[in-house]
């Protein structure tokens, strides 16, 4: 009975959603990887995109540790 109920327990908190943000910073995060280019070219669309939430890209990018790469991009992009 213990195990049935550790093991749903587990079940559910495996099941999680990926955000655009989320997605955005696991790109930044293996930009050596998949290219500069493409994590460039991902971060423009998102900012012309409608759903724009800065905060929170910047929320995963801290827990994520890429909060210093990620800034200056965004800030190229913003004013540019």
């Amino acid at each position: 009975m213990i195990n049935a109920a550790f093991s749903n327990s587990l079940m559910v908190s495996r099941k999680c959603c990926s955000t655009v943000e989320k997605t955005l910073v696991d790109c930044v995060k293996f930009r050596n990887k998949i290219g500069m280019d493409v994590v460039l070219e991902a971060l423009k669309m998102y900012w012309h995109s409608r759903k724009v939430n800065l905060e929170k890209l910047f929320e995963y990018a801290k827990l994520f540790r890429v909060e210093k790469i990620l800034k200056p991009i965004m800030e190229t992009i913003v004013s540019g």
